[in-house]
């Protein structure tokens, strides 16, 4: 059954529209935002912006880009209960919450892309 679903959302990757020499270095499965208010679907780090497409099965959809220039940092929560969490902070202040596998390894290809 897991299988299942997990080819179920594979197949369920739109892919972001993309700038003039903008190509995707890493994509995973993600949730956008908190409870009750998130978005599933996948998450995108390209060489100019991290990016959130909601799936085909998301009932909330989003199309989200944060410009590499415009993130101040990546951060995760200290706890273990937390380990899947990823915080983009905005250089306005504002911070994006994404819950991903390997979240470790995004906060750290997205900090090495940051400029």
């Amino acid at each position: 059954m897991i299988l299942i679903i997990r080819l179920a959302l594979d197949n369920s990757r739109i892919y972001p529209d993309l700038g003039p020499d903008e190509e995707i270095t890493d994509e995973a499965l993600a949730v956008h935002g908190v409870a009750f208010r998130d978005a599933g679907g996948w998450i995108f780090l390209t060489n100019q912006h991290v990016r959130f497409k909601s799936h085909r099965f998301s009932t909330r959809k989003r199309k989200l880009a944060f410009p590499l220039s415009d993130i101040a940092q990546v951060s995760r929560p200290a706890s273990r209960r937390g380990r899947k969490q990823l915080f983009v902070h905005l250089k306005t202040g504002e911070v994006e919450q994404f819950t991903v596998e390997d979240a470790e390894d995004w906060e750290s290809s997205i900090q090495e892309s940051l400029p």
